[in-house]
């Protein structure tokens, strides 16, 4: 006895696909940088943009990110804190941008003030999250830099 296959689009076990009915590779899932150098943080956000359908690669500095973009700057959002060891975060960015790296990046800080915010403002591709966040804020936030629903 043979195996029979379904494919989709077909309507019954045995029924040939028609033209339509053509076999799609899966879409690439999107791919996010995220650097924190609070392990429990970095984990819990991790988890949060991993329920959205993406890849989170996690770094624990500035200086890592900007040697995993050297590396493979293939990604689709980078999710940095402002306040890390050795670099802050806003410089992190302004140095990938010098460098010609274009992905948006969502900058995240627990100590925001006016000089942050438009420095931020003045980075284009950059969005300022405010700790404490909701964890809808930075799924909605997330999902909007990257263009999925």
């Amino acid at each position: 006895m043979g195996a029979t296959m379904h494919l989709a689009g077909a309507r019954s076990a045995g029924q040939v696909p028609s033209q339509h009915d053509t076999l799609r590779p899966a879409p690439a899932r999107k791919r996010v940088l995220l650097a924190e150098d609070d392990l429990e943080m970095r984990q819990v956000i991790r988890q949060i943009l991993e329920s959205i359908g993406v890849d989170v690669l996690e770094v624990s500095s500035g200086v890592a990110l900007l040697s995993r973009l050297a590396d493979d700057g293939d990604f689709d959002l980078v999710v940095t804190d402002v306040r890390m060891p050795w670099m802050s975060g806003e410089h992190v960015v302004q140095m990938a941008r010098v460098a010609g790296f274009e992905m948006p990046v969502l900058i995240m800080t627990a100590f925001a003030d006016e000089k942050l915010r438009r420095s931020v403002e003045g980075i284009r591709g950059t969005t300022l999250l405010e700790k404490p966040f909701q964890m809808r804020e930075l799924v909605d936030c997330a999902r909007g830099m990257l263009g999925i629903a």
